[in-house]
């Protein structure tokens, strides 16, 4: 799996607001990097070179509980999507809840109110359209197996819930936009925090 792990957060680096030079000292890192090192930079978005034993575990404990344990039947809502979404695809699938679970805690950490709810309806939509992507590409896969119609129905049903999802977000955008508020500035705030966490660490 450190393939998929060094893509992933290969894909992390490229579409970071970071410059192109400090995109491509990651990248450099990244290409080397042990796999406790790249599941650590998923996980905090910082570079650490040296990596101790107990620092291993607790890494491996938390990379574990935050994309892997993760029920893919609870997800899909009541579809094993790991027996369609293989390889690099599911983990992307989990990997991008995770990712929007730790943008909605920074959205919190902003302020409350309307920009707060702002920032998590950008946060959420923009989680769904990955996921509705995602998905839409996995159909195809749908004809190796054992009921392709049925499958393709599940995944389509899957989609459907998604777009629902986003309407409800992009509704609370538009009504939010339609009131002046500005999503994109509390977006923003939270992309500039991490920028800095990883200028910081390299």
């Amino acid at each position: 799996m450190l393939k998929e792990y060094k893509i992933f957060a290969g894909h992390m680096i490229v579409e970071s607001d970071n410059t192109k030079e400090l995109k491509n000292q990651l990248l450099n890192f990244i290409k080397s990097a042990t796999e406790p090192q790249v599941k650590n930079f998923i996980l905090n978005g910082t570079v650490r070179e040296n990596i101790n034993e107990v620092s291993q575990k607790l890494i491996d404990e938390q990379f574990e509980k935050a994309y892997i344990t993760e029920d893919p039947v609870a997800v899909a809502g009541g579809i094993a999507l790991a027996t369609i979404l293989a390889g690099y695809s599911w983990v992307a699938w989990r990997m991008i809840g995770a990712a929007t679970n730790k943008a909605k805690a920074k959205c919190g950490a902003l302020s409350i109110g309307s920009r707060r709810k702002m920032c998590i309806a950008a946060v959420i939509s923009h989680d769904q359209k990955k996921r509705i992507a995602l998905l839409q590409k996995e159909i195809s896969k749908c004809k190796s197996t054992k009921n392709p119609q049925k499958c393709v129905q599940k995944l389509k049903s899957v989609i459907a819930k998604a777009q629902k999802k986003l309407q409800k977000q992009q509704a609370i955008l538009k009504k939010g936009a339609m009131k002046g508020k500005d999503a994109a500035g509390a977006i923003d705030a939270v992309k500039r925090h991490d920028q800095r966490k990883v200028q910081q660490n390299v």
